[in-house]
């Protein structure tokens, strides 16, 4: 309700919501219906950042260099939230494809809507169910292994802090960034 008001009072055209895959599932399934039509946005939904940023350099509006992320090989997470509940999973991609130089997909069959749970999702991020948690990551940990990529870059918050630990875990040397995070890196100003 404090966003649809801030965009009422301000007269905003677009409500995007960040990288958090669970705050724009959210936003996608109920905020219309807690708050009333968005009748006065350009866009009847509030948009993923990732729309956005896809959009954006889609119509060449952002000047990038991919050569500012070089030094690392980069595949990407689907996180549930944004694939298998949302289905945004293509503007993720564009936009590594823009920013990256060394991107490589994982198998087809653990993305998209095929996606794996990164293992800390649905309130399993707890100290306490770290065996669970392990468990649970291990088949995308295989899937990223396979990718013979060295970095995994994902929007969800709860993916960003679950990877770390997973990778540790599983013996793998490997850093865990944010998609707007290489984007950023990348623009030119």
């Amino acid at each position: 309700l404090r966003l649809v008001e801030a965009a009422r009072q301000l007269r905003v055209k677009r409500l995007v919501i960040g990288e958090c895959g669970h705050a724009w599932r959210a936003a996608q399934a109920f905020m219309d219906t807690l708050n009333g039509p968005l009748d006065f946005l350009e866009s009847p939904r509030p948009e993923h950042i990732c729309e956005l940023a896809a959009r954006l350099i889609r119509e060449g509006r952002l000047k990038l260099d991919k050569t500012a992320n070089d030094g690392m090989s980069v595949t990407y997470h689907d996180p549930c939230n944004l694939a298998r509940a949302g289905g945004l999973t293509e503007e993720p991609r564009e936009i590594l494809r823009a920013v990256v130089n060394d991107f490589r997909e994982m198998s087809a069959d653990t993305i998209r809507e095929k996606t794996f749970c990164c293992g800390a999702g649905g309130g399993l991020l707890a100290d306490e169910l770290m065996e669970v948690r392990m468990k649970g990551a291990k088949p995308r940990i295989e899937a990223f292994r396979a990718s013979g990529a060295d970095c995994l870059a994902t929007p969800c918050a709860i993916c960003k802090a679950q990877f770390p630990a997973a990778f540790e875990h599983y013996g793998l040397n490997a850093q865990v960034v944010g998609v707007m995070d290489l984007l950023g890196k990348a623009i030119i100003i």
